[in-house]
């Protein structure tokens, strides 16, 4: 786990060019871990997998909206 309480994140795919607290930085990373699982296994035609990822897709959502740096 790097050291650290603000990290600078960057995507290019979506033009998101930000300094963001470690929580944020962690819950970042983890929505886009979570999209990349849900689209291979759709894409696999894993429909179990598929539906458990939209709904832990769902319940970060659910997190991300309250989150103070959500804007």
């Amino acid at each position: 786990m790097p050291d650290g309480d603000r990290f600078h994140m960057v995507n290019g795919a979506n033009w998101f060019d930000r300094t963001v607290s470690a929580d944020a930085a962690g819950v970042i990373l983890t929505s886009l871990v979570i999209n990349r699982q849900l689209w291979l296994y759709h894409d696999s035609g894993d429909a179990g997998l598929t539906q458990l990822y939209r709904m832990r897709d769902a319940q970060l959502w659910r997190h991300i909206e309250f989150h103070p740096e959500c804007n």
